[in-house]
């Protein structure tokens, strides 16, 4: 198989997303093992980046939707719309937890609880044990929120452990 045949092979979207996936993950780890000393905003870029591409396409397929109303009589079309508005609420839900972490990081303040910070991310994994069972009846893939639901109280234990209302060692044996 040729190198051209390989290329069109890719999923273009997930590429993206993993591209921004990875680098961020290099960013976060090189800034929190202090070998970069740069804002957290720009740490979190990356993320900000796949982000914008969602919110994008999203408005782009709410315009396209709007005007074309033949596409609303299509096949399984109505599903795909809800879909990506859903994928989009989630993924707004998401964002919404990564702008408190760089807020909360920023301030330092106790004042400003990880619970708090949690909650998006709390709501979204709620959400998506709903999302997942449409997703089902529907016939869609559910990858994100799997997820997102399958760690609903990891997201909780995590947020009470680092507002030290328990005293739980990060440790398990």
């Amino acid at each position: 198989m040729n190198l051209s045949k390989r290329f069109q092979m890719v999923n273009a979207g997930r590429f993206v997303v993993y591209s921004c996936i990875l680098v961020f993950s290099l960013l976060i780890s090189l800034w929190g093992d202090g070998l970069i000393h740069w804002n957290i905003w720009t740490v979190f870029l990356p993320i900000w980046l796949w982000k914008l591409f969602i919110i994008i396409g999203s408005v782009v397929g709410i315009g396209v939707w709007c005007h074309r109303p033949a596409y609303r009589y299509e096949r399984g079309s109505f599903i795909q719309f809800r879909a990506m508005i859903i994928s989009t609420a989630l993924h707004l839900l998401l964002m919404l937890y990564e702008v408190l972490v760089c807020i909360r990081i920023e301030s330092g303040s106790p004042r400003f609880p990880w619970t708090l910070v949690f909650s998006p991310l709390m709501f979204a994994s709620l959400l998506s044990i709903i999302l997942c069972l449409w997703a089902v009846k529907n016939d869609r893939g559910f990858e994100m929120e799997l997820l997102c639901s399958v760690n609903c109280l990891q997201f909780i234990f995590i947020a009470i452990k680092l507002d030290k209302f328990v005293s739980w060692n990060w440790l398990v044996s």
